[in-house]
């Protein structure tokens, strides 16, 4: 659609490296470009409105799509057998039949329910508490750092958007989730800041651990980088806040004759990796790489046949990054010092180690998708 072409001359921030710790002990890991270049930075943030005002535009300037707008979909019939189609009847009295139909409606989709799936699915008890910040930085070359800290109130992330902007993610239990949402903003900018930085659970038998660990890795291993503090930026104000409820789905299979789920229909994850976007995006590549592939062989593109293949690439990308992300939320939560001390040399083993760290760095910024 060659929509980023509209985006990259507008709001879209670039991310350098990010910084991920904890709240109980020194331990973190810094994941950054290892060329240091700046042409290939790690994830580009862009803020919503930005990536859905060009799709429309490109979309409207498309003369083979139909956009349909102001009506609400009435019912779906779906194909019961591929020598059926899929019939759309919309509020407006409209009907549209068609071969493949492209579920993107949301984690409690009607599609995946007419579907008949089955679907793994629980709550967290969480909510995500979303606001966009001003910010200071005592380092500018902090404004294109990605912050990321587990507390005891659950994940918290701060995503660069200008050189004094940034995107919140905070996620919480939902009775603390409420108390944020009712604090006036220099309440709430107060308490975000303490999140940040505040050292009052740290665990003393768990830093000394790891700076044993560090004296040991530049003695016998000659590496010398030691832990040093974390100095995130300053919160100076929040603007409007939101609070959406966090749970995870997945379903058994992403398709069905002449139906295939995408997006948050398909799968939604805890959002602490900051994946949620970016699996959504990918699902959309793999498809039309399928429906291509299809059409370029004669072929139907509501057949199973072709449909399979995007489910079965796109689970095993979904699958271990859904659980994944569910394993870190439930590990993160226990503040029990055994547990504390053996995620914390996880982390800092992490750190000392180029290839895990390069590993966990193709894993954060995937391969770049085409928009």
């Amino acid at each position: 659609m060659d929509c980023w072409s509209d985006m990259k001359n507008n709001r879209v921030q670039p991310v350098l490296r990010m910084i991920v710790w904890e709240d109980c002990s020194n331990a973190h890991v810094t994941f950054e470009n290892p060329t240091s270049d700046s042409e290939k930075p790690l994830a580009y943030i862009i803020e919503n409105d930005l990536m859905l005002s060009s799709f429309f535009k490109r979309i409207s300037s498309s003369s083979n799509v139909t956009f349909k707008s102001e009506t609400t979909v009435k019912s779906v019939k779906l194909a019961d057998s591929l020598s059926d189609l899929v019939t759309v009847h919309f509020g407006d009295s409209s009907t549209v039949t068609a071969k493949l139909l492209i579920a993107a409606d949301g984690s409690n989709s009607r599609i995946r329910s007419a579907m008949g799936v089955r679907t793994l699915q629980w709550n967290y008890d969480q909510k995500s508490i979303v606001a966009n910040l001003k910010l200071i930085y005592s380092n500018p070359e902090d404004s294109c750092t990605a912050w990321q800290r587990f507390i005891r109130t659950g994940p918290l992330a701060v995503l660069p958007l200008s050189s004094d902007q940034a995107s919140l993610s905070w996620s919480s239990d939902d009775q603390f989730a409420s108390k944020l949402m009712d604090m006036s903003e220099t309440e709430f900018v107060d308490s975000l800041n303490r999140a940040l930085c505040d050292q009052s659970s740290q665990n003393v038998v768990t830093n000394s651990t790891l700076d044993l660990m560090d004296t040991f890795f530049e003695n016998v291993c000659n590496v010398k980088n030691r832990l040093s503090a974390i100095v995130p930026p300053t919160v100076v104000g929040v603007e409007k806040r939101f609070a959406i409820p966090l749970s995870l789905v997945q379903p058994a299979h992403y398709v069905d004759h002449r139906v295939a789920l995408i997006g948050d229909s398909a799968h939604r994850i805890h959002p602490l990796a900051g994946q949620g976007v970016n699996l959504g995006y990918a699902d959309v590549e793999e498809l039309a790489n399928v429906i291509e592939s299809a059409m370029m062989a004669g072929c139907d593109i509501g057949s199973m046949l072709h449909l399979r293949e995007y489910e079965t690439r796109r689970q095993r990308e979904v699958i271990p990054i859904a659980f994944g992300c569910d394993a870190l939320n439930k590990l993160y939560k226990y503040k029990f010092s055994p547990i504390v001390l053996a995620r914390s040399l996880g982390v800092n083993f992490i750190e000392k180690s180029p290839f895990l760290k390069r590993t966990f760095t193709n894993i954060v910024s995937r391969p770049k998708i085409s928009i």
